[in-house]
Order: C-alpha cells, then sequence, then structure tokens
C-alpha cells in the first residue's frame, strides 16, 4: 500500500516515523510528501506540487495533517475524485465539511477515517461509533484537549504563572505558536462537533455551544478552587434527550474523588454515557507526535486490513434546548446584582442555578465581561 503525507508538521513527521521504523513488514510505504515550501525544513520524499500526489495512480491512501480548512478542504476532495482513501487529523475541516466528506466518499468508493481528529492516541471515535450501534448515548464529556489540560495540571503542580507554562508547552511541541484554539476552546468545539455526529447522528451549530475561554485562569483562581475541594479542567460536554441537546466548552471545578480530576499532563479522559452500557471512561495521550500518529497508522491499517465499513448513518437536525440549570462562578471587578448570586468572595461570584440561556441573559443584561467562568461539574440542578 503507498501512502502520501499532506503536512511535514509535527503529527506528519510522526507519521511517517512510525511506517518507516515499525510498519515495514506490513507493505506501507510513503512515497511522496507535499508540505509548503520550508528552507529551514528538510522534508523526505518532498514533491512541489500536489498533482503530483493526485496523479499519481500507485497512491492508495493520503494522509491530512495540515491545520485549518484551507487548502486541506480542496486537497481532501480532490483527492476523493482521484478514487484515493483519505486519513486525516484535522479537526477543523472535518468538523466544518464532515457532510461533504462522507459524501465524496460514498460516490467514490473510497474511505475516509479521521480517528485523530479527537482525543490524539485514545480510540475514541472507534470504540464511540461501536458504542452507538446498539445503545442510545446521552452524554459525551470530557478532558478534550492536551495543551489545556498541560497547562492547567502544570499550574497547579508547580504553582507556575500561566504564561511560563504556555511558553513550555511550545517548546514541548503541545501548543501552536498561536495558541488560541487550544486556551480559547476552538479545539474542544471543533471535537464535540465530530463527537456528536457518530454519538447522536446529528449536526450540532457550533453557535449553541456555550463556550468560554481559559486564557485568563491564574495561579489565584487555581488556588482558591483549590482550597475549596476542587480542581480545574477544560471541558467539553454535549448532552442529549432524544432530539435536543446542550453543550458547552468551558472550565470546570471537579471533586477531588472525580477520575477527570487525576488526568494530569497532556492525557485526555473522555466519557460516553449509553442507556445499557452506562458510564465507560477512555484515557490517554491527547497530544504528542506519536500518539496522534499512532492512531492515524490505525486508520491506515484499517483501510488496508479489513472489509471497512462506509456507510453512515443518516444524520439528524438536534435543536437546542437547555436541558439543566447549573452552578457557576464568574470572577469580575465589576459589581453584579444581588438577585443573581447566593454568595460572593473576593471577587468570586456563586451564582444561582442557572440554564446556559439564563446565565447569557445575565451577562449581556447587566452587561457583564468575567475574566472567568467556571461550572460546578457535580452540581447540575
Amino acid at each position: 500500500m503507498k501512502i502520501a503525507i499532506l503536512g511535514y508538521g509535527v503529527v506528519g513527521a510522526g507519521v511517517y516515523k512510525i511506517i518507516n521504523e515499525q510498519l515495514k513488514d506490513r507493505s506501507i510505504e510513503v512515497v511522496k510528501i507535499w508540505n509548503r515550501p520550508n528552507s529551514k525544513k528538510k522534508i523526505p520524499l518532498w514533491c512541489e506540487s500536489i498533482e503530483d500526489i493526485l496523479r499519481d495512480e500507485t497512491i492508495d491512501c493520503v494522509v491530512e495533517t495540515l491545520n485549518g480548512c484551507h487548502p486541506a478542504y480542496k486537497h481532501i476532495m480532490a483527492c476523493f475524485r482521484h478514487g484515493k482513501h483519505v486519513v486525516s487529523a484535522n479537526k477543523a475541516v472535518i468538523a466544518q465539511f464532515y457532510d461533504d466528506f462522507q459524501r465524496a466518499a460514498q460516490e467514490t468508493n473510497t474511505h475516509f477515517l479521521f480517528e485523530a481528529s479527537v482525543g490524539g492516541g485514545i480510540p475514541w471515535l472507534n470504540e464511540l461509533k461501536r458504542a452507538s450501534r446498539i445503545d442510545s448515548i446521552s452524554s459525551c464529556s470530557g478532558i478534550l484537549n492536551g495543551t489545556s489540560n498541560y497547562i492547567l495540571s502544570t499550574m497547579t503542580e508547580q504553582n507556575a504563572p500561566f504564561a511560563d507554562v504556555l511558553e513550555k508547552a511550545q517548546s514541548l511541541g503541545y501548543a501552536e505558536a498561536d495558541p488560541s484554539a487550544d486556551i480559547d476552546g476552538d479545539d474542544i468545539l471543533n471535537k464535540l462537533i465530530i463527537t456528536s455526529r457518530l454519538a447522536f447522528h446529528g449536526k450540532i451549530p457550533t453557535s449553541t455551544i456555550f463556550k468560554a475561554s481559559m486564557r485568563q485562569v491564574t495561579l489565584k483562581d487555581i488556588n482558591y478552587f483549590s482550597d475549596n475541594g476542587y480542581t480545574l479542567k477544560y471541558f467539553g460536554e454535549i448532552y442529549v434527550q432524544e432530539n435536543v441537546f446542550e453543550g458547552s466548552v468551558l472550565l470546570n471545578a471537579i471533586t477531588s474523588n472525580e477520575l477527570e480530576a487525576q488526568v494530569n499532563a497532556n492525557y485526555n479522559a473522555v466519557r460516553l454515557t449509553g442507556k445499557t452500557i452506562g458510564d465507560l471512561l477512555f484515557y490517554g495521550q491527547g497530544a504528542g507526535q506519536l500518539p496522534t500518529a499512532n492512531a492515524i497508522v490505525q486508520d491506515i491499517l484499517d483501510i488496508k486490513e479489513t472489509d471497512y465499513d462506509k456507510k453512515e448513518r443518516s444524520s439528524v437536525n438536534l435543536i437546542f434546548q437547555d436541558v439543566k440549570k447549573h452552578s457557576f462562578v464568574i470572577r469580575t471587578q465589576q459589581k453584579i446584582s444581588d438577585v443573581y448570586f447566593d454568595k460572593k468572595e473576593q471577587n468570586y461570584y456563586h451564582l444561582k442555578p442557572l440554564t446556559f440561556s439564563q446565565l447569557k441573559d445575565i451577562l449581556k443584561t447587566e452587561v457583564i465581561e468575567p475574566d472567568l467562568i467556571v461550572k460546578f461539574k457535580q452540581k447540575e440542578v
């Protein structure tokens, strides 16, 4: 099986490394690599144009590890038109163009696999798909970004400030030069969208997900919640009841006896709740070169060695609706009307139980721009 790789960054290089070093006896070979010209980077098997890959009839599968939606979308669709399987780790383009890719793969009798797009090295999507075949899944939640988890756990363990830990994460390859997608929640949001397609077979508009950044978290915040018995984790959650849903991406305060509170460094932990299976928690490295590359190579092997099911269940449009009330804390130097909170400690306002919509309305009505929003994970009402 001959492979081409689009993008020779951290993950693309990891795929090349694993195939060359561990799969020589599996008849899998990387023959071409396309990357934007870079005089500072030595790229093996580099080809100048994507057309060199598309026109090569010996190439069976293309691995796409580019960042963002463009030119990734154009290149993936071109690969399908030329009859090539595609394996992708690019959660941004998959979340936005999921239907286009599934349709193109079916029309060209090719495979489109994307295990590495959510959870890094964790086989989350594969097991989620298996669970949803026979079970009704009501929720998916957890730590879905290795960069943010590394930052929070390192701040907690080393009493180190946010900026210093972020810089270290970048030096280790856990964070990009521009870390916005990780610390502002867009990365987790894309992963929730992809997760929902397999768990609930539904389309969820990104605008309906309540999202709050973690970039303003401080050591004072870490210590305040720690003194009260909580650990801060950046969480993504989706709850579904029949065809209605609610979802969020924001900091959660988790009690020390919760399993997710023990998940540190760049590790992820993601949970599904099914009607018959109950809770299943998946744990593993959610960032880093080789764990993510490992998931990509597993997809390649699935295409090569199994009669992989290409059929997708028809999707439905899920409807946003507040499912339950939650307990929130917001940190702000602005004054908030007494009617909205139960207690105030320093600049931390413990709000009365609210739905996500009610919280949005209060922030808008009171003209509040909080420095931090935290939800108590175990206090839904």
